[in-house]
């Protein structure tokens, strides 16, 4: 199983001006890469900045039935919309064996990092998760790595061989969203949920909490400080998002500012 296949996902509320009946709504920065289950999906690509609805194929052919502009295209340096009156910003209860978003039953795997006032959430969505993929990603080998480039904070996680990525670009997070815990005391981090889903069902697995080092939770909310300081440009992104993923993990790892390691003192 290849987790190289990455992907920025939101679920937003339904928007009639998009929903055609969609399955899920998926925000995307690489469609290329998606390997989707058979369904009806509505695809917002940040990349070509245009909303598409595509029906998927039992093959993983793909058809797009319907394409409209986005209300923000690729860099164009103005603030992205809210679609729809709910988001993923939103609080919500993250319960083992209920859907991780209401009314998502697939996603595409990868993984998906959302930093909010409370802390720092890591979804993975797996397809079909095993039991040794569970229990490796819940034991005691964890690994956290902050990797950075102007546009982008590519967050890295190991669990033993299991290797996860998550691109950040904190314009692609609407204003009224952009939001982080306080600098944290010393001696203590930011809290770190990780969540395991399964990306055919859309259910979570599994979930663990941790505490991130005061390192490291320092190192993040300065990155968020510079990278919300610059200018918005998502085609540097896109273009620094696409190097790094041409990169393999632990070459990419050795080029990270800062280092998490579960249950070394010294973090």
């Amino acid at each position: 199983m290849s987790m190289k296949r990455r992907i920025k996902k939101q679920m937003h509320a339904a928007n009639a001006a998009f929903a055609n009946n969609a399955d899920v709504v998926l925000v995307t920065d690489d469609p290329r890469e998606m390997k989707l289950p058979r369904g009806r999906y509505l695809m917002f690509d940040q990349v070509r900045g245009v909303a598409e609805t595509v029906e998927v194929d039992s093959a993983g052919t793909q058809r797009v039935v319907d394409s409209k502009p986005l209300p923000i295209g690729p860099g164009d340096g103005r603030e992205p919309e809210v679609i729809g009156a709910a988001g993923p910003f939103e609080a919500r209860e993250v319960v083992v064996g209920s859907l991780y978003q209401a009314g998502a039953t697939k996603y595409p795997e990868g993984a998906h990092a959302s930093i909010t006032p409370g802390g720092v959430e890591l979804a993975l969505f797996i397809d079909e998760p095993t039991a040794q993929e569970v229990r490796t990603i819940q034991g005691k080998d964890f690994e956290a790595y902050l990797v950075e480039q102007p546009n982008t904070m590519l967050f890295l996680a190991k669990f033993g061989d299991l290797w996860f990525e998550a691109p950040y670009n904190v314009h692609r997070v609407p204003s009224q969203f952009r939001a982080w815990p306080p600098a944290p005391s010393q001696g203590y981090g930011w809290p770190l949920a990780i969540v395991v889903v399964d990306a055919r069902t859309g259910v979570v697995r599994a979930m663990r909490n941790l505490a991130l080092s005061n390192r490291f939770s320092s190192a993040t909310l300065r990155a968020l400080a510079e990278q919300a300081n610059r200018a918005a440009d998502l085609d540097a992104h896109v273009r620094e998002v696409i190097a790094l993923r041409a990169k393999r993990f632990p070459e990419l790892a050795a080029t990270a500012t800062t280092r998490f390691v579960l249950g070394e003192t010294a973090n």
